[in-house]
């Protein structure tokens, strides 16, 4: 599992496929687990400076399926990313054509 990375002169900006956070085979993951996506995307984050505003988008073809989606983003990821949690911030958008499963971008802001 990969995220696609690439740079801006905000900082890096990781995307991948929601699916890519299902767990191999099916099933939920457990309330101590965090798919191994979330561990990549947090190691990449901690490499900017923990000043910076991390914000995750989350593209799906309903508001409530975008928001859920951003709010587990945010708690498998506050752990393992360094500095204030409060520092995570989501954002939902829709779109009809969105993949099924959503499609995430997260991304650093200079405050």
């Amino acid at each position: 599992m990969n995220s696609f990375r690439y740079e801006t002169a905000q900082g890096p900006v990781l995307v991948f496929a929601g699916h890519e956070l299902d767990r191999p085979g099916g099933g939920a993951w457990g309330a101590d687990e965090t798919p191994p996506i979330v561990m990549q995307v947090a190691t990449e984050l901690n490499q900017e400076p923990v000043e910076r505003t991390v914000r995750i988008e989350v593209t799906a073809r309903s508001a409530e399926e975008a928001n859920d989606l951003g709010r587990r983003l945010m708690r498998w990821m506050s752990p393992y990313v360094m500095g204030d949690p409060a520092r995570l911030e989501s954002v939902g958008f829709v779109a009809s054509d969105a993949p099924a499963g959503a499609a995430v971008k997260v991304s650093t802001e200079t405050p």
